[in-house]
């Protein structure tokens, strides 16, 4: 579903913490629902389309017409405007159901295969997701004239609803029916025939303990009402669309109707005549897709809701493409790696809304799928265009939407403090046992914050604390394992120093070996850790409550398992800091330059770990999330040859030239692991010949293959004078 409707500028508001932490208190005031807290209020929803189906599924329809369903297996080309397919591929590792398909093989050799959404493998895995990411509600799209009008698309959505309940009462989620009755003709009489005969009659699901209620009844959301150019013989004529609501509460439901953008105003894209069937609902749920978040026009929605004695569900997206669907702008709505989706989540925060829907979970063919998808162009197939997460300039995991949507559910409903920036990390964070590199550490009570040096002294004495985020050398730390669980931990502004326990309470003072120095770290599980000094064992390192202030203290307190002694270990790149490279497919071996020379065109390579300075790199920004990489003892650059992007392309030094030669994206993909992908070249990146160990094997860039050749660990050395 998408609409040409277009939101306002998002407003950046710029309040004192004080100022803004008023406003909070008086808007949640104003924005109280009208209903208490259920299955919808208070929760986060996502759309859930499952209408993906392959050849030899099984389903009815494939069984009949032999075709994928929404899902083209064929390659096509852009210059074929009838060519439809999906503008996304999922990350198919965690299927093991799937079905093979015509597209080349993935960057990564593997063959590309797509999942069937009948498949119920596929379906508890999607609600196992929505579990593991504090999503409560799925809506399940209904489309009207489909299960209407052609018998054998309803006996498989008819099938796929009831693997959905079943899904759902595994994973303690819970579901509802969403209508979609855009372009319905004629449907007073066929939604409550469907509804009565189908939906509660023959398939029973709202007699399951997994259907979603609200005040006691069970929801349905009827979409598409009052939509401009919508049919006069279905929703877009107010008699008949009211008629459907009344009847449908009549008959003991909760409401929640699927309104135009404008239903407000009655203007744009919404139809004049439709206030009676816009104030007759129980929630009003404005679609968004195809605009971005914007304070003041949702404030005011959320003021007449409020007028009206109606509950509100704003949605919020991250992001669209529909190239593949009807050739528009291909990346449409970047995502901007999470930026663009936080911002409903912070108006809502501010507005005190604490419920919101999702567009949507799985809809890969308009790009506004939250569920795993391709990571880079390693996951999926490369003989056509298709959008990765990492299109946007950062590296994500395949995870991180389900990740972000629940930080945003958590800061909506006040579990985490106000947050600016999103806190979600675009890779999970470290797990199991810490390996020496450079982490900033997160208590997952704020995670908007991070352990930091107060002022980046470099002197006895100074104080560690919480603050918020700034991606300074104060808030990196060099972990560095001594052996089992215990480790020292060095700031980057500090590095003769070492974080410890003294009287004065937890600070840093010179390196001395002894307890107060070491620090256990043990893995918890799902990447938390708790912080112990070797001094103190029963004691833990604890953040204060969490608060919307950019402070805040730590201290040691008895062990007791609670959040506040938890923390996450993020690998972390600091801009002007003196790294050595090591890749993965040759331990104790460095990036270098042959020879140690610095002459214009000097072959990279690898060689031993001998701390030269042709293997200390200075890392620098030049922007657009792009890096500069120079050898400590010359100015040169690290330098794709010529600018050329075929594979085999050598890399070495030359002297500056800004070009996208020698500007390289540092991409996290987990584990305190990097990839590099020159800018002169994407998709591609810096690899070792051969995947080879001996001294002077060259380095090149090659196609993504996500393999240890390209992999490499970033060892921090110090801070660049």
């Amino acid at each position: 579903m998408i609409h040409p409707f277009a939101f306002k500028k998002s407003l950046t508001l710029c309040l004192s913490t004080l100022a803004a932490l008023c406003l909070l208190l008086a808007l949640t005031k104003n924005s109280v629902a009208a209903s208490p807290p259920g299955d919808i209020v208070g929760k986060v929803t996502v759309g859930y389309q499952g209408w993906f189906w392959a050849t030899g599924d099984g389903t009815p329809w494939t069984e009949a017409t032999k075709k994928f369903f929404h899902f083209n297996p064929e390659p096509g080309i852009e210059a074929d405007t009838k060519y439809r397919t999906v503008e996304m591929w999922p990350d198919m590792r965690e299927y093991t159901t799937s079905f093979p398909t015509s597209l080349a093989p993935y960057g990564n050799g593997q063959p590309a295969t797509m999942f069937s959404s009948y498949s119920d493998q596929t379906v508890q895995t999607h609600f196992r997701w929505m579990k593991e990411n504090g999503i409560n509600t799925a809506a399940l799209q209904r489309f009207g004239g489909e299960v209407c009008d052609y018998p054998v698309v309803k006996a498989t959505r008819d099938a796929i609803s009831v693997k959905v309940m079943n899904a759902a009462q595994a994973q303690g989620r819970k579901f509802y029916i969403m209508y979609d009755c855009s372009g319905w003709q004629n449907f007073q009489q066929k939604i409550k025939t469907d509804w009565t005969d189908t939906i509660v009659g023959a398939l029973h699901l709202t007699s399951s303990p997994a259907y979603a209620k609200q005040n006691g009844k069970p929801v349905v959301c009827i979409w598409g009402l009052g939509y401009a150019g919508a049919p006069t013989t279905g929703p877009g004529n107010p008699e008949l669309s009211l008629d459907v609501v009344n009847w449908f509460k009549a008959n003991g439901c909760y409401v929640i109707g699927g309104f135009p953008g404008q239903w407000r105003s009655g203007t744009g894209d919404s139809r004049p005549d439709f206030k009676s069937v816009y104030s007759a609902v129980d929630m009003i749920a404005p679609w968004g897709v195809g605009g971005i978040p914007n304070y003041d026009w949702t404030k005011a929605d959320l003021v007449l809701a409020n007028e009206w004695g109606k509950d509100y569900q704003p949605m919020a997206y991250p992001g669209t493409s529909f190239f593949w669907g009807n050739r528009s702008g291909k990346n449409l709505f970047p995502r901007n790696h999470g930026d663009f989706m936080w911002g409903y989540f912070k108006n809502y925060r501010q507005l005190g809304i604490q419920t919101c829907y999702i567009a949507m979970f799985d809809e890969i063919d308009e790009g506004t799928a939250i569920f795993k998808v391709a990571e880079d162009a390693s996951m999926q197939p490369t003989n056509q265009w298709f959008l990765p997460l990492d299109a946007d300039g950062v590296h994500c995991s395949s995870d991180f939407y389900l990740r972000l949507t629940n930080d945003g559910g958590r800061m909506i409903r006040g579990e985490l403090p106000f947050s600016e920036q999103h806190p979600t990390l675009h890779v999970p964070s470290a797990s199991g046992p810490i390996i020496n590199g450079t982490y900033e550490i997160q208590p997952v009570s704020s995670p908007a914050k991070r352990l930091d040096i107060e002022a980046a002294a470099d002197a006895d004495g100074a104080k560690v604390q919480l603050w918020s985020t700034n991606g300074g050398p104060n808030q990196a730390m060099n972990i560095v394992p001594l052996g089992g669980d215990n480790y020292e931990i060095t700031p980057l502004c500090a590095p003769t120093r070492r974080i410890q326990v003294g009287p004065q309470g937890i600070d840093i003072r010179q390196s001395a070996p002894g307890p107060s120095q070491r620090w256990k770290i043990e893995h918890l599980g799902e990447g938390i850790y708790e912080l112990s000094p070797l001094s103190s064992p029963t004691m833990r390192l604890a953040a204060d409550k969490a608060s919307d202030a950019p402070s805040a203290n730590i201290q040691l307190a008895l062990s007791n398992g609670g959040e506040q002694q938890k923390w996450r270990i993020i690998p972390t790149i600091v801009p002007d800091a003196i790294y050595q490279l090591e890749p993965q497919c040759a331990p104790g071996k460095r990036l270098t330059l042959a020879q140690q020379e610095t002459a214009n065109g000097t072959a990279a390579c690898i060689s031993t770990a001998d701390d030269t300075p042709t293997q200390n790199w200075k890392i620098t920004a030049s922007g657009a999330n792009y890096y500069e990489l120079s050898p400590v003892n010359t100015a040169q650059r690290l330098d794709v040859m010529a600018q050329q992007n075929a594979d085999g392309t050598k890399v070495n030094s030359w002297e500056i030239t800004n070009s996208p030669a020698q500007k390289w994206r540092l991409l996290d993909i987990g584990g305190g692991l990097y990839e590099l992908e020159p800018q002169c070249a994407p998709g591609k990146r810096l690899d070792v010949v051969g995947g080879a160990t001996a001294n002077g094997t060259a380095v090149e860039i090659w196609q993504v293959k996500a393999t240890p050749q390209q992999r490499w660990k970033l060892i921090a050395h110090q801070i660049a004078k």
